[in-house]
């Protein structure tokens, strides 16, 4: 019903602020995370293969598709950024970037930036928020057993308990509320609770989907594929230390330049997360464009190590028949329900 509210209450929004030219200018960064071969409305990281071909085909009409290189010449001021301008962004470095949508990146002849968790390419690991939904998903509460002395929260316990009592269709939206509640904490803590409910590395994996291997990753840069830094252990950057920060930035980016033979001079922070601490290494370490979770359009000029990005799924470019809408589509690339979310957290 929410979905429904918004696809009625945005385009009107979308009227006005077209009519009062309330529509920021600069540069607009798009973001994607896994393509995949049908629709999958309850996953906002995935966006259908035929949806995500529609959306390349719009974006390469109505706008002037940049790359990388391009922005470093336009930083420097050797290049003027020109109206409507766009990038297209994918982050963690999924090996369905290469099967699915590689080939309609090369079809409409438009540039890319892959931002890669190092450490994950090129292996089988499987981030743990992937693990856990997957198993969440299937399981039974038979299935679950924790004790006393394990390393999992009450709360989490009592989460996933909840979860699995319930029928399987009713539980996508309470294993998203789960997953954000334990980005609080590190990774190798993260792990640690999982121990118990098989969780680990090699407890489960076998559905989940692949990372790109370096094959990939280097064809993929020889036809004009672009990659960056997504950190190494795909740890949130705020709850590290310094120091880890600093090996994090730095060994992800030598991995890269090892792999590919380019020093990659872009990061994307994972799930958005930076300070004024982390922005500081990064700029120390060779990064001269950081790209983060917020939302908006950007202005151009020097090194820029907050550049904002509107996330593009499934379901926020549809319309009301459930098919791909051009009208919706431009709606969510205008900002409008950034407006509309503004509206509803002030009027709270």
């Amino acid at each position: 019903m929410n979905r429904i509210i918004k696809k009625i209450v945005l385009p009107p929004l979308y009227i006005l602020m077209r009519a009062f030219a309330i529509a920021e200018s600069g540069l607009l960064v798009v973001t994607y995370h896994r393509i995949c071969d049908k629709p999958d409305l309850d996953d906002t990281l995935k966006v259908s293969q035929i949806t995500f071909e529609k959306q390349i085909e719009y974006l390469q009409n109505k706008y002037n598709i940049i790359s990388g290189e391009e922005l470093e010449v336009i930083a420097q001021g050797k290049k003027v950024l020109r109206p409507n301008s766009c990038m297209i962004t994918f982050d963690d470095g999924w090996s369905d970037n290469y099967h699915l949508a590689f080939p309609i990146l090369k079809k409409y002849h438009v540039p890319a930036i892959i931002f890669l968790s190092a450490d994950f390419i090129g292996t089988h690991k499987i981030f743990w928020h992937e693990r856990l939904a997957e198993w969440l998903m299937r399981a039974d509460i038979t299935d679950f057993h924790s004790d006393n002395n394990s390393e999992l929260k009450p709360y989490v316990a009592n989460s996933i308990a909840g979860i699995l009592a319930k029928p399987t269709k009713y539980r996508r939206p309470y294993v998203d509320e789960l997953v954000e509640s334990l980005k609080q904490y590190r990774n190798d803590k993260i792990e640690n609770m999982f121990e118990d409910i098989g969780l680990t590395e090699n407890g489960i994996g076998h559905t989940l989907p692949a990372m790109l291997s370096w094959e990939q990753v280097r064809e993929m840069s020889a036809h004009g594929i672009e990659f960056g830094s997504h950190g190494s252990s795909h740890n949130i950057l705020t709850l590290l230390s310094e120091a880890e920060v600093e090996k994090e930035l730095i060994t992800s980016a030598e991995i890269i330049e090892r792999n590919i033979g380019k020093k990659p001079r872009m990061i994307a922070y994972p799930n958005g997360n930076y300070n004024n601490e982390i922005l500081k290494i990064a700029e120390a370490s060779g990064y001269i464009f950081g790209f983060t979770c917020n939302h908006g359009i950007n202005t151009i000029s020097g090194k820029c190590l907050t550049i904002k990005r509107r996330h593009i799924g499934e379901d926020v470019t549809l319309g009301f028949n459930h098919q791909f809408s051009q009208l919706f589509f431009e709606i969510e690339l205008s900002g409008a329900r950034d407006y509309l979310i503004k509206w509803k957290q002030y009027s709270h």
